[in-house]
Formats: C-alpha cells, structure tokens, sequence
C-alpha cells in the first residue's frame, strides 16, 4: 500500500472534532507518534489504524482498572513488610510470609486457610402467636 500522508503540523488536526466525538482520546494522543512512526516503516494503512486502534484499547483499560482501583478504595501502598503483625497477634508471621513468598505454588501443593470467627448471640425476641395468650 502507498504511505500515509503527513497530517497538518499543527496540534489541533482536521480529525480532532470526530475524535473527541467518537470518545477516541486515545487516538487523539497517540496519533502524531504513530503518523511518524508509519512513514518511518512504511506502515500499510490498516497497520496504522489497527495500532491507532491498540492504542485507544489500551488506555480505555487502564482508565477501568484506575476507576476499579478508586472505587474499591485498595490501598496499592501496603505490603507485608509493612503489615503490622502486633494488631492481629493470633497470625503467625512466619506462615503469613511463607504464603506470601509462592514456595508452595513452585512445589505444587494445595493450601487450604481456614477462619474461624465464633458466632455472635442471635438477639431472641419472644414471639405471641395470636392463638397464645402472655401470662
């Protein structure tokens, strides 16, 4: 196929209005690096769509994943190095850190954790039929 012509040197391109239309700010900001890059290596047009498309698929994923990361409110700063074992004394650091490392992933074994949180009392409210009468 023939090269790509050279879009207009200036930052507001002829194609700005439809992109931003069409919600392709990804397009939008990779398209003079990719033109370059194009009639530098003699790009087919579908090449250069199909990476202008790449593009725009890889920052819609990572605007999700920072959304899900927001939403969830995950702390992405804490580590086990940093976890303070003296508030949970009933976990054993060394096991915890054992986990953490994979070891048993490489050996191929099954880990099974188990909680054990005892039940609360269940609030018990007496209960009156319509056929029983309260003494």
């Amino acid at each position: 196929m023939s090269a790509l012509p050279a879009l207009p040197a200036t930052p507001q391109h002829q194609l700005t209005p439809q992109l931003k239309q069409l919600r392709l700010s990804g397009v939008l900001e990779t398209l003079d690096a990719r033109q370059r890059q194009a009639i530098d290596a003699h790009w087919s047009y579908e090449d250069f769509l199909a990476r202008l498309l790449d593009d725009e698929i890889e920052r819609r994923a990572q605007k999700q994943l920072a959304q899900r990361l927001r939403r969830g409110a995950i702390n992405e700063t804490k580590t086990f190095e940093t976890f303070d074992f003296a508030a949970a004394p009933s976990l054993n650091r060394q096991q915890v850190l054992a986990l953490a490392s994979g070891a048993y992933i490489r050996a191929k074994h099954n880990v099974l954790i188990i909680s054990y949180r005892p039940m609360e009392p269940r609030a018990r409210t007496s209960r009156v039929s319509s056929g029983d009468t309260a003494a």
